[in-house]
């Protein structure tokens, strides 16, 4: 194989490797404006977006995940089934999200407001694919648009 041949090779991979590590970091993500003004992640080849509703008193609110593809276009739900558990401290909650709409699914439960909260979501898709993610959605660094 001829030297510029390999070095180009070699360059292309570089770009792809790097472009994907790019594409997955929490702090860009972070950054970017969402469609529906949750906290997104990157979970296999889908943006998972994660929206909990109201930063007030604890009580029951609803839950509410958007799938998107890398180029942040809708997927369907139809067909997959989630959970979301919600750690607070000692206090760690489970809640089941059902398929509403094009690309969402929605579940509800109470729930604080605190930045030390962690969110783990997992969705099922219809082919049995398991996509999970975590979030810190009411953490300092995040940005909401």
């Amino acid at each position: 194989m001829r030297a510029d041949r390999v070095i180009f090779i070699n360059f292309m991979l570089v770009v792809v490797f790097a472009t994907q590590v790019w594409a997955h970091d929490a702090t860009t993500l972070d950054a970017m404006p969402s469609a529906h003004g949750g906290q997104v992640r990157m979970a296999g080849p889908y943006h998972i977006e994660l929206l909990l509703e109201g930063r007030g008193a604890a009580g029951v609110r609803p839950i509410r995940v958007y799938l998107q593809n890398h180029a942040f276009e809708a997927v369907t739900s139809s067909g997959m089934i989630g959970t979301i558990k919600l750690t607070d401290g000692a206090i760690e909650r489970s809640i089941t999200l059902k398929p509403t709409g094009i690309n969402s699914l929605i579940g509800s439960g109470s729930y604080s407001s605190n930045q030390s909260m962690v969110a783990e979501v997992s969705v099922t898709t219809k082919d049995g694919h398991v996509l999970s993610a975590t979030f810190t959605p009411f953490a300092k660094n995040v940005i909401t648009h």
